[in-house]
């Protein structure tokens, strides 16, 4: 292990809606850092979107009215273990930006 820990960009997304997922690879820690996901609400429904895992549940989850313009950010420190998957889900378009650090493990 050399010692450096440096920032990773796990999802950058465009445009995107439904589930997305982010495996863990062997041999790694995930740590997600910081999370931004900018959505514009259509006039006829709301927008449901959040961050989460199968094991610790929604860890973010956030709604935006119709017709409604939100950058939601999140920012903390959710750990992931090798072979863990986290997710990120919007029920319409949204753009993603998800990063943090992925660590060697001894």
């Amino acid at each position: 292990m050399s010692g450096r820990v440096y920032s990773t960009s796990f999802v950058q997304k465009q445009a995107y809606s439904g589930l997305g997922s982010y495996e863990v690879p062997e041999g790694y820690t995930c740590v997600v850092r910081d999370a931004r996901c900018y959505i514009n609400a259509p006039l006829t429904e709301q927008v449901t979107a959040w961050l989460g895992n199968d094991v610790g549940g929604k860890f973010d989850w956030w709604v935006v009215d119709l017709d409604t313009t939100v950058l939601h950010i999140f920012e903390g420190r959710q750990v992931f273990p090798e072979g863990q998957t986290w997710y990120f889900y919007a029920s319409d378009s949204a753009d993603w930006t998800i990063s943090g650090y992925l660590l060697e493990n001894p």
